[in-house]
């Protein structure tokens, strides 16, 4: 039945098993038209080919009333859009779907938009009501409702749509794309759902939108991720996402945790235009479970850059690959505050101009004392060389900075093959160069097979680890130091 204009009105009249190559009803003319549908039963409509087996139009002049009709097993199954219906919403036309039911109801399961109802909404502002109950319908996106709108955050309403509610249940039932960007599907309740206190960021079937970071709808970016908090954040990581852009953490407390031993960052080959620092740590963060994976090409000064802060590390792990050329690379660069590394791993085949960890004190304020501070417990690192300089794996130095407090615990950790290779660089693992207000303990940690230069022209001392004091009278311990004599650590002096 085409309506092209007028009034068209239709009480108790029951409709089964109709199949058609076009819909039921279509408004297809730009005039005003009025369709009202009362107390009617559509059952086993189905349209052969393209959308809507009972009801379509796309022009904002129709005025459409249905008020208690039933939709059973009515649909298109190689349709793109609107099992059972298409309706067009703008500023001249008002549509009003009250009471009855959808159900069964369906387009294609495999790219289908809307099982019951295509709602494309033409304004901000559509004048439309849509309470009917919906059973089990068959779309890919929008079981019950797929809408169209340019800004879907307004329509999010169950005074709108009574099926859209702040549920999770409701997550299949009634989704659209996000303010017109086809790209990204996202379910309407989102909108109704309360600031979650943990974000979920994820590489795989995630996009960033303005709602993201529930279970079921991850961010796509960390630096997505942290906007949607205001408080302290929490984010969980599934699976390796990419660093592709700067990061700082401020404000409040952060925790970035992995939901699993192969969850992580890595970073992207277009890393190498950002600025020197990925990370810029100016608050307490806790990082644990996570894994770093660092690719050839990659060049920057460092990844995480901590000041006046609390970062710590729990149970991560970094590898970096042989690069095409030497890397100068640190891995955390700590100019003050204080950085816990617990149970942590590293890994690398890369030959890099800096030392893996560095903490130098920095004071810009003369007449205010900084802290450095570092306890690292239960770390291994194997194959960490340093190309030029002194410390392998960790670099620690306040001797340009009198207004420094240093306290430094490096207690059961490994450090394997670790090395140094320039000439008068300083211990293979470890590098301490301190003065005043100081206190080092190295306890109970191991060193094979680390070594310095030992050459006549080219020297290095300490293969494991060396330390330089400037001043006579601070405390510090080294206690119960292992070392394989199978593989002996290697320096001239």
């Amino acid at each position: 039945m085409i309506v092209q204009n007028g009034v068209l009105q239709m009480e108790h009249v029951n409709w089964a098993k109709t199949i058609s190559t076009t819909s039921l009803f279509s408004l297809s003319s730009t005039n005003e038209v009025l369709l009202t549908l009362s107390e009617c039963a559509f059952s086993g409509i189905e349209r052969t080919t393209s959308r809507a087996a009972v009801l379509s139009f796309s022009n904002d002049k129709a005025n459409i009333d249905l008020n208690s009709c039933t939709f059973e097993r009515c649909g298109c199954r190689t349709s793109t859009d609107g099992g059972s219906m298409m309706l067009c919403v703008g500023s001249e036309n008002e549509v009003k779907v009250k009471g009855g039911s959808f159900d069964k109801c369906y387009c294609s399961a495999t790219y289908g938009l809307g099982g019951g109802i295509l709602l494309q909404l033409l304004n901000e502002n559509p004048n439309f009501l849509i309470s009917s109950s919906f059973g089990s319908n068959t779309a890919k996106w929008g079981k019950d409702i797929f809408v169209l709108s340019p800004n879907l955050e307004a329509i999010a309403n169950p005074q709108k749509i009574s099926c859209v509610t702040g549920s999770l249940d409701s997550l299949e039932k009634v989704r659209g794309y996000e303010n017109g960007n086809n790209s990204v599907v996202i379910p309407l309740c989102i909108y109704l759902l309360p600031t979650p206190e943990e974000i979920y960021v994820s590489n795989s079937d995630a996009s960033n939108h303005s709602h993201c970071g529930i279970v079921q709808f991850p961010c796509l970016m960390m630096t997505h991720s942290l906007t949607r908090q205001t408080g302290p954040k929490k984010v969980t990581v599934s699976g390796m996402i990419l660093m592709s852009d700067e990061l700082t953490f401020a404000g409040q407390k952060h925790e970035i945790r992995g939901n699993d031993d192969e969850s992580g960052w890595t970073v992207s080959d277009s890393t190498s235009s950002l600025n020197s620092e990925m990370v810029t740590v100016g608050v307490e963060t806790v990082l644990s479970k996570l894994f770093f994976s660092l690719p050839p090409s990659f060049s920057l000064h460092s990844i995480f850059i901590s000041s006046s802060s609390q970062l710590t590390l729990s149970q991560c792990s970094l590898f970096l690959q042989m690069p095409s050329s030497e890397l100068s690379f640190l891995f955390l660069s700590v100019k003050s505050g204080a950085l816990a590394v617990d149970s942590f791993s590293a890994l690398s085949t890369a030959l890099s101009g800096s030392p893996l960890i560095s903490l130098c004190g920095s004071s810009t304020n003369t007449e205010l004392m900084n802290t450095l501070w570092l306890n690292m417990t239960n770390s291994n690192f194997t194959k960490i060389e340093r190309a030029a300089g002194s410390g392998g794996c960790v670099s620690i130095g306040n001797s340009n900075d009198e207004n420094t407090k240093t306290e430094i615990k490096i207690e059961e950790c490994v450090f394997d093959g670790c090395s140094v290779a320039g000439d008068g660089s300083r211990g293979g693992a470890i590098n301490v160069q301190l003065k005043g207000n100081t206190h080092l303990d190295i306890i109970s940690c191991t060193f094979t097979g680390c070594t310095a230069p030992a050459e006549e022209r080219k020297i290095g001392f300490g293969g494991g680890m060396a330390l330089k004091l400037i001043d006579d009278d601070f405390p510090f311990i080294i206690s119960s130091p292992v070392f394989d004599t199978e593989k002996p650590n290697v320096a001239k002096y």
